[in-house]
């Protein structure tokens, strides 16, 4: 595989497209580690999952293997300069085991800090 396809599928995957599950597999076959950064993850990326999510389009379980996927990669990075507030979000998304419930409240928090930049 190359880095073309590496970055389309973490775009993919970002945009929570298609068959995502597929994407999530077929980007197994890389390495997790990477010096370069291919994909950034905007402020919309992260206001157009909320969206899908509050639509009932994701269930709580794809939102938090979403952000699981997104929280180890190394060839992925954040926007400048919501890059520890957009990290920060990826974290309570993933970590609902460590008190982050996805509820009501939390992504109400999210709204607030995508909107303010400020944890």
């Amino acid at each position: 595989m190359d880095a073309e396809r590496r970055e389309e599928l973490i775009r993919k995957i970002i945009a929570f497209e298609d068959e995502i599950d597929q994407h999530i597999k077929e980007i197994s076959e890389y390495d997790w580690d990477s010096d370069v950064e291919l994909v950034i993850l905007s402020k919309s990326d992260m206001e157009n999952i909320l969206q899908k999510f509050n639509a009932g389009e994701i269930s709580k379980r794809q939102l938090d293997e979403w952000a699981n996927f997104i929280e180890c990669r190394d060839d992925m990075g954040f926007e400048e300069p919501r890059r520890e507030t957009l990290r920060e979000i990826i974290h309570w998304l993933a970590n609902p085991d460590l008190g982050y419930e996805l509820d009501a409240n939390l992504i109400s928090k999210i709204e607030e800090a995508l909107k303010t930049n400020a944890l």
